[in-house]
């Protein structure tokens, strides 16, 4: 039965209790098989309803393997329901595994001179990624060791926006005018790109970040966002004034952004509406600037964002309700450095967070736990100190871990 805003996509209503509820997404099954081969054996709890003669009462006795079942009570304290948590759960212990068990797959040299940092970087199917560097480079690989290197300008690029359904490229330029070089690749011409320097008017000053989605591209200046669009060439659809610095930007839908201020505060803006109509959605407890802003997959934590701040801040929160966070992820270091790398696995269950003491730190989302790493693994990024802070982190497709350590890209892969 649909409420009354009619069916919305991905929602059902719940006429019991008038409201919309997502509907929970599907996951993918996990063979048995693949725990045993990582030394995990599936257990079996037991569960044993025991009858006290002097209560006149049931309690309920758990196993010694609890942890794959849920227990809930409900308004009767005669009614004890037992949920398995079934390949969830087994799932979420092979990924643990996988994670804890990461080892190094090699190194590439990004940089060309010294002192060339990479400023954005992005990992795509079968080991092709692209890349962009404080001195106006673009780097293209495609992944069977071809190498694209391009020289856009003289300034520090910010970020690339990757088309690839519409063959388009946008890099984004800082420098006394920040400006914006558009790549459109030809179809007739095979790997030949056309590149043009367009006058998106710009406001002067420092650019932070950049966050994009689709055919949209935002771009964090100071105390504003530019909303840029495109179909023949870029164009700004939007500047949206803000009250403090968007230090930090993240799209994960076509016309949501969440943006982390310098004043502690999170914004959800709706793209389709006035910017005045978006609210402080979230604020961090420690009241310090914002460093990174990832929303989380509603498989994993529903309405879930993860978010990092100065003064070893790393919180969870619900985007509904963020007066408080839901949890905060204990054991991140960060002394007060803005730029560190945040990433989330696909899933949404994992997150990694670089550290100011050149350290790479994951966690549950869902426990909260941090992930460590296994016994005799050497070469596992959750136990190795970089030689730079990791600024920037990627998790593949592959459930690989991509490390950016100044101009050098480490690349880290399941154990074998």
């Amino acid at each position: 039965m649909s409420g009354p805003l009619g069916n919305i996509p991905g929602m059902f209503f719940d006429t019991s209790r008038n409201k919309y509820f997502p509907i929970p997404r599907a996951t993918l099954p996990v063979p048995r098989s693949n725990l045993r081969e990582m030394g995990i054996e599936p257990l079996m709890p037991t569960t044993e309803c025991v009858e006290s003669v002097q209560s006149g009462k049931k309690r309920l006795k758990i196993g010694h393997a609890s942890s794959s079942f849920l227990v809930q009570a409900g308004p009767s304290r005669r009614r004890v329901r037992v949920v398995h948590r079934g390949r969830d759960w087994e799932r979420d212990s092979v990924h643990r595994t996988h994670f804890a068990s990461l080892r190094e797959e090699g190194k590439h040299k990004l940089s060309h001179c010294l002192g060339e940092r990479v400023t954005s970087y992005k990992s795509m199917a079968k080991g092709s990624y692209y890349a962009t560097t404080d001195h106006g480079r673009v780097i293209l690989n495609r992944g069977e060791g071809t190498v694209h290197v391009v020289t856009v300008c003289a300034h520090a690029l910010v970020a690339l926006h990757a088309d690839i359904a519409r063959m388009t490229f946008l890099a984004i330029a800082a420098g006394p005018e920040p400006h914006v070089h558009h790549f459109r690749r030809d179809p007739a011409s095979g790997d030949h790109f056309s590149m043009d320097h367009t006058d998106l008017d710009l406001p002067h000053g420092n650019l932070y970040s950049s966050s994009s989605y689709d055919d949209t591209c935002a771009i964090a200046a100071e105390k504003s966002i530019i909303v840029v669009k495109y179909d023949q060439a870029p164009r700004v659809e939007q500047k949206r004034h803000l009250t403090s610095d968007p230090l930090c930007l993240h799209q994960a839908e076509p016309n949501i952004l969440y943006a982390g201020l310098r004043s502690s505060a999170i914004l959800m803006q709706d793209l389709r509406v006035h910017p005045q109509s978006s609210r402080p959605t979230m604020t961090m407890p420690s009241g310090k600037a914002m460093v990174g802003v990832k929303r989380l997959r509603d498989s994993a934590v529903p309405w879930g964002l993860v978010a990092s701040a100065m003064d070893h801040q790393l919180c969870i929160f619900d985007v509904r309700y963020g007066k408080s966070p839901l949890r905060e992820l204990q054991g991140h270091v960060n002394n007060y450095q803005q730029y560190l790398g945040l990433a989330t696995s696909p899933d949404g269950r994992f997150v990694f967070a670089g550290g100011s003491d050149h350290r790479v730190r994951c966690w549950d989302t869902i426990t909260g736990q941090v992930i460590e790493p296994a016994p005799q693994r050497y070469g596992n990024p959750l136990q190795k100190s970089f030689e730079h802070r990791v600024q920037i982190l990627d998790v593949r497709d592959d459930l690989g871990l991509d490390v950016v350590d100044k101009g050098e890209l480490q690349r880290f892969g399941r154990y074998t």
